[in-house]
C-alpha cells in the first residue's frame, strides 16, 4: 500500500470528470470525454471506464466479479476504520492495483469528500461533475433504475439537501469546477454543457 502523498498533483495539466449516481448521468455523452480527461468514479459509478475510483460502499466488491479485475488502476478508500475493509483490501492486492487509504476528517457524502480531496491535492486544471444532482424525480434518484426502486423523499431531502449541500458553500475552491447538470440543486458551481448528448 502506497502512502496517499504519491498522488499529489497526479492530474496536473489535465481535466477530470467525476461521475456520481444522479439521474443526469444519462445526459452525459462519454464520447466527448477526450484523452485529456481522467474519469473518476464514486463507488461503482463510471464503470468500466474509470481511471480512478473513490469508494465507501462495500458493494464495490461486486465489481471484481463483474469485470474480473480491479475496477480502476487507482482506488482510494474512505473506509479506513470500517468493518469490511480487509476483505476489500485483499481483493485489491489480488488484482495488483494501486490502493490508497485516505484518512480524511471531512463529514459528508462521498461526492463531497472526493471533490474536496481532488480539488486540494490532485492539481487538475478543470473539474467537471456528472450525477451531482442532489435531487430526484419522485420515483428515482439514481441513473440505474434498479438502484433506487423508490424514494423516501423526506429522508433524501433531510440528508442530501439540508445536510450535504450547505457544506459545498464552505469549500475553499482552488480549481475551476463545472456542474454538467443545469437543474442540479448544487448551484454553487457554474453549469457547463460541454459534455451534453
Amino acid at each position: 500500500m502506497t502512502h496517499f502523498t504519491a498522488l499529489k498533483d497526479h492530474g496536473k495539466g489535465r481535466k477530470c470528470l467525476i461521475v456520481g449516481g444522479g439521474l443526469s448521468v444519462r445526459n452525459i455523452d462519454f464520447e466527448k470525454v477526450t484523452d485529456d480527461f481522467d474519469i473518476i468514479g464514486l463507488n461503482q459509478h463510471g464503470q468500466p471506464i474509470a481511471d480512478i475510483v473513490f469508494y465507501y460502499d462495500l458493494k464495490i466488491r461486486d465489481l471484481f466479479n463483474t469485470y474480473d479485475k480491479a475496477p480502476a488502476p487507482i482506488v482510494i478508500s474512505f473506509r479506513h476504520a470500517c468493518e469490511g475493509t480487509k476483505p476489500v483490501f485483499n481483493y485489491y492486492c489480488k488484482y495488483s492495483t494501486h490502493y490508497y487509504l485516505y484518512h480524511d476528517t471531512a463529514h459528508g457524502d462521498i461526492g463531497f469528500r472526493a471533490l474536496q480531496m481532488i480539488d486540494k491535492h490532485f492539481g487538475y486544471s478543470e473539474i467537471y461533475l456528472a450525477g451531482y444532482d442532489y435531487s430526484h424525480d419522485g420515483i428515482s434518484y439514481h441513473y440505474e433504475d434498479e438502484r433506487s426502486p423508490g424514494v423516501d423523499i423526506e429522508m433524501f431531502d433531510a440528508f442530501s439537501v439540508k445536510s450535504i449541500l450547505p457544506k459545498y458553500q464552505l469549500l475553499e475552491i482552488r480549481t475551476p469546477i463545472y456542474n454538467c447538470n443545469s437543474e442540479s440543486k448544487l448551484t454553487c458551481f457554474p453549469f457547463s454543457g460541454v459534455l451534453d448528448k
